[in-house]
């Protein structure tokens, strides 16, 4: 983790606390999550199914994970970084979105979530699809951020 500087923590969940961080070598912007549980190996780790799939995914409405990292028992995720969450677009709008941008986001997210099979990710323990999972970029995509628990 000695690369990474931290800039501000950016979120706390049921299972992390993430953070906004600069990769001190290349100075990009990334998000780091730390995982609450430890881990006391690198194979329970990588065996996790959540690491697992997130490692095999590769598609431009996913958040994609960089890094997995474990140092001192601690799980870290490191994600490219969204500047925004579909919540806060929302909640900051200074007005009505049009039709044309809804239906466009709809249809990234669930081409995001084409990819998934329902026996890789229940959304219901996944957190259900809501705002607050979905981000947007400058480049007007919304990706879907794919964490929680995984299920066979």
């Amino acid at each position: 983790m000695e690369r990474y500087k931290i800039i501000k923590e950016v979120g706390n969940g049921t299972f992390g606390n993430v953070w906004q961080a600069l990769n001190k070598q290349t100075g990009e912007v990334v998000a780091i999550k730390k995982m609450k549980k430890n881990y006391y190996s690198w194979e329970e780790c990588i065996n996790l199914r959540e690491v697992k799939s997130l490692r095999r995914m590769s598609h431009p409405n996913i958040v994609k994970l960089k890094q997995v990292i474990r140092e001192n028992d601690i799980l870290y995720f490191v994600f490219e970084y969204m500047e925004c969450n579909l919540y806060n677009l929302m909640e900051n709008r200074p007005h009505l979105f049009l039709e044309s941008q809804v239906t466009n986001w709809c249809f990234q997210i669930f081409q995001g979530r084409s990819i998934l099979s329902p026996h890789i990710l229940n959304m219901s323990q996944h957190g259900g699809i809501v705002p607050l999972k979905f981000f947007y970029d400058h480049q007007y995509m919304v990706l879907l951020l794919i964490c929680g628990q995984w299920v066979q």
